[in-house]
């Protein structure tokens, strides 16, 4: 029975040695390829580009040139950016018939916005003056169809309000139309103190606007470019509807810059950004082109109202359902979608609004004025 005893002690030293043996050899063995996977990996990792280094390496752009404001003489009559035979088809609009300080809105419109046209000159454009301002409204447009261009025409005859130009008018030309606005303001409005400039989608409290200029800049505002501020390092677009080749933006990143829904600027600062609008890169998509690239030629600061803007137009629908005060905003992108009966209602409760606030102290627009 000892004999049994100690043979059974014998084999379980035996299987614990071997066991201790295994796991001995499992484990150097699990240490190895720890070891061994774990060199691979970093050899691999020292192989990957330096994410923070390749951020760095993307081209921010810079001009080549810099210029003092008024120092540089205005294009001819004839010249628009490289355009060298450029001319207006009814230059002569009433809308700058004003003995007291205009604020003059120009409207980037498209040649079939018909139906925008009409509901603006309904609404905010409705507003003739208010706190001491004048205010009147213009239409930008290029050249377009046959078909259409007898509808503008009446339209013409009708309103008086609509700048033309001869350019086509479209998304690649944007450039052109904007500095068409600047050009018209400089030859034949003189007397504007502010340009406002806005694109036909976009709801306008033009009651809210006329108190913050003449509170804020007074009746005389000089070196005011006021705007809803884009930062500098906003990547740029390769694909889709603003998306930009390397030849014609060859930078990664672009400047910074205002966004093109509205903006205000005194006319000061129209003359030197038409005046350097040559001394830049030319580039098709204007809010960059005229606030980021003529602007940074200039050295330029734009004052940040990005607390009175919206571009989500889903605010605005909020506004218009639940709000009870008036609008949180004086510029708000409005939706494609049903955009001018949205536009349209914005404009009822806006005027209800300021009525319990200004006391319906302002003068509408007369149609018959402008003609």
């Amino acid at each position: 029975m000892v004999q049994n005893l100690k043979d059974t002690l014998r084999n379980v030293r035996g299987r614990w040695v071997k066991t201790s043996c295994l796991f001995l050899w499992l484990s150097a063995v699990g240490w190895l390829l720890f070891t061994f996977t774990r060199t691979i990996k970093l050899q691999e990792f020292q192989n990957l580009p330096n994410t923070v280094e390749y951020t760095i390496e993307l081209k921010k752009y810079q001009s080549i040139a810099h210029f003092p404001r008024g120092v540089l003489s205005l294009p001819g009559p004839r010249e628009l950016l490289h355009l060298k035979d450029f001319k207006f088809y009814n230059s002569k609009l009433n809308v700058c018939k004003s003995k007291n300080s205009l604020v003059l809105a120009l409207v980037h419109t498209a040649p079939n916005h018909f139906v925008h046209r009409k509901i603006i000159r309904s609404t905010w454009g409705s507003v003739h003056h208010f706190r001491n301002l004048t205010f009147n409204v213009a239409f930008l447009l290029g050249q377009t169809n046959r078909r259409l261009q007898s509808r503008i025409n009446q339209e013409m005859k009708q309103h008086c309000d609509i700048i033309q130009g001869s350019f086509v008018d479209s998304y690649r030309n944007l450039s052109y139309k904007h500095m068409m606005g600047y050009k018209w303001a400089m030859e034949f409005c003189p007397n504007a103190i502010m340009i406002f400039k806005v694109d036909d989608d976009v709801y306008v409290d033009s009651f809210q606007i006329l108190n913050f200029l003449y509170s804020t800049f007074g009746l005389k505002p000089f070196n005011i470019l006021a705007c809803s501020v884009i930062s500098s390092g906003t990547l740029t677009h390769r694909s889709g509807k603003w998306g930009v080749s390397r030849s014609e933006f060859s930078f990664d990143m672009y400047p910074e810059y205002c966004s093109g829904m509205g903006y205000f600027v005194s006319l000061d600062i129209v003359k030197d950004i038409l005046a350097a609008s040559r001394y830049a890169p030319f580039f098709w998509i204007d809010d960059i082109f005229v606030t980021g690239l003529v602007a940074e030629v200039l050295n330029l600061n734009r004052l940040p109202i990005n607390a009175h803007t919206s571009d989500r137009p889903e605010e605005m629908t909020k506004w218009l359902r639940q709000g009870k005060g008036p609008s949180p905003y004086m510029l708000g992108l409005i939706s494609p979608h049903n955009g001018m009966e949205i536009l349209a209602a914005l404009w009822n409760k806006t005027t209800i609004r300021a009525n319990n606030y200004t006391g319906n102290l302002y003068i509408k627009n007369n149609p018959k004025y402008l003609c």
